[in-house]
């Protein structure tokens, strides 16, 4: 068996090889004569689980006004399941390199959490993106999608039939509705993320009726909501698909690829330098700020407030659902609306360079792949990330799952996630 040498400093590399390779012998012994099988069905449904419990306790209309402990425990326990999926059938196929990143991307986060007193959400994710080492990429995201859609379904239709809250809101003398969500703009959210999954399932085979089929839902989502950002980014990845399966071009691929690998390095650079030299006098600045619906100065004003610490920082988030509650007034209004500057402020550097580097290498796999439909998703969900906090979510971007085996190889073989 080879053992990897001169990892980080030399002695520590050996006596981290050593240790690490005799703890591997014996868990290996003790749980060989379970099937992966087995592994692959645990973490399918601490999958299901997972997704359901977290919208539930983040985005439900009741999500901040009732007690929801018992939600949360299911929760915390299907993440059990998951960490059990990597003790009992990952660790054996293990290279000492993917323990060493495991534990050291797991470490941040954890820190982090600690430190900041943040949301576990990101804890959560890392732990579900790890696990889902060596199962089937194509049918976890079958998994997500059909769950996913029928809670939000669900959810919008208890809304529509007077069952749940239909919360209003209003954007000028444009009135919003929440559709069962604690908040307007979650609906259109969650179907963009659904679209997104269903477009790349059906690649090569999507129909036009399809392509309306899409479209109108998205175009009643907006009438209803008024969330122009989703509808927008929704209308785009569906003609974008249509097009290219009907009309492939070489040099659409290499442009594709270009800013796939580049799009997240400008998104970190974009988004410090934007909130660093925000100037509301400036014209250009000012549209800009109404582009992106005051997005920018919130962020500007909140990087000024907290700045940047390595580990995050304990802020307490009021946004406009927890207003509409009571739990807080206009004046106590803050958000930050992007998705690295919020890990960046809330988590920390760290964090944030974990989940950046996650979505860059989510891109890096899809040019290994040579899958076309994979890099135009990285490409809108990190256009998406600089105007939503959330996209690190599994339920936001189930994407990311791929990262749980195909970036790391096993050693002389990929695990089954890294085959096309």
């Amino acid at each position: 068996m080879r053992v990897d040498k001169g990892i980080l400093f030399p002695k520590f590399g050996e006596i981290f090889d050593k240790t690490f390779l005799s703890f591997r012998n014996f868990v290996n012994k003790k749980t060989k004569k379970f099937d992966s099988k087995w592994g692959d069905m645990i973490y399918a449904v601490s999958l299901i689980v997972f997704i359901i419990t977290s919208i539930i306790v983040g985005y439900f209309v009741y999500a901040n006004t009732v007690d929801n402990y018992a939600i949360r425990v299911i929760r915390f326990g299907a993440v059990l399941a998951a960490v059990l999926k990597i003790i009992v059938f990952d660790l054996r196929k293990y290279t000492t390199k993917r323990m060493l990143i495991v534990l050291a991307v797991f470490l941040v986060v954890l820190i982090s959490t600690l430190v900041s007193s943040s949301k576990k959400i990101p804890l959560y994710t890392i732990v579900m993106i790890i696990a889902a080492y060596g199962v089937d990429f194509k049918k976890l995201l079958r998994t997500v999608f059909v769950w996913e859609t029928f809670l939000v379904i669900m959810i919008i239709l208890l809304s529509i039939l007077g069952v749940i809250p239909d919360r209003l809101f209003s954007r000028g003398d444009i009135v919003r509705h929440s559709l069962g969500f604690k908040y307007c703009i979650y609906a259109s959210a969650f179907y963009f993320c659904i679209v997104c999954m269903y477009l790349y399932l059906r690649r090569d085979k999507i129909k036009i009726w399809e392509c309306l089929f899409i479209i109108l839902p998205a175009l009643i989502l907006y009438l209803l909501t008024n969330t122009r950002l989703e509808f927008g980014l929704t209308v785009l990845v569906t003609v974008w698909f249509f097009i290219y399966q009907r009309w492939p071009r070489e040099a659409h691929k290499k442009a594709v690829r270009i800013i796939a690998l580049a799009s997240v390095p400008f998104a970190l650079i974009f988004s410090l330098f934007s909130v660093q030299f925000y100037n509301p006098d400036n014209s250009i600045w000012a549209i800009m700020n109404r582009f992106s619906s005051d997005r920018l100065a919130l962020s500007s004003e909140m990087f000024n407030e907290y700045g940047i610490s390595l580990f995050g920082k304990d802020i307490e988030w009021v946004g406009l659902s927890q207003i509409y509650e009571g739990n807080g007034d206009i004046q106590d209004f803050n958000a930050v609306d992007n998705l690295y500057l919020r890990l960046l402020i809330e988590n920390g550097l760290l964090v944030l360079l974990v989940f950046a580097f996650g979505q860059y290498m989510l891109a890096r796999e899809a040019i290994k792949r040579d899958d076309y439909y994979l890099q135009f998703i990285a490409i809108m969900f990190v256009c998406y990330s600089m105007l939503n906090p959330n996209t690190y979510e599994l339920f936001r971007d189930p994407f990311l799952l791929l990262l749980g085996g195909a970036v790391i190889s096993t050693g002389t073989k990929r695990d089954r996630n890294g085959k096309k």
